[in-house]
């Protein structure tokens, strides 16, 4: 089945993947995956431009394994944080008028 909503709870912390065109937001690189939220910037830019996404509910995707280091998974989510804010902050200029 087809499920239609909006990226709000309890749908807010969704990463979908999407099959798109050049015309969409390009995904950013500066949040590593291992960080977590690699998409999360690129999925608020589209809310903010009014996209609606069509959900194929029950899709799923698979991959390889990735080895992941817990070495490193804190420092990695923590610089993701730091980024992730000034990349909120950037995208509240440039969408100052959809605010609210």
């Amino acid at each position: 089945p087809m499920l239609i909503a909006k990226r709000e709870y309890p749908y807010n912390r969704w990463e979908p993947l999407y099959f798109g065109t050049n015309k969409e937001p390009w995904y950013s690189e500066s949040l590593c995956w291992e960080g977590f939220q690699d998409k999360m910037t690129q999925m608020l830019e589209m809310c903010l431009q009014k996209y609606r996404l069509v959900i194929l509910d029950g899709g799923f995707l698979s991959h390889a394994a990735v080895p992941r280091s817990k070495k490193h998974r804190k420092r990695d989510e923590v610089t993701n944080t730091v980024k992730y804010v000034k990349i909120i902050n950037y995208l509240k200029k440039k969408y100052d008028d959809r605010q609210g």
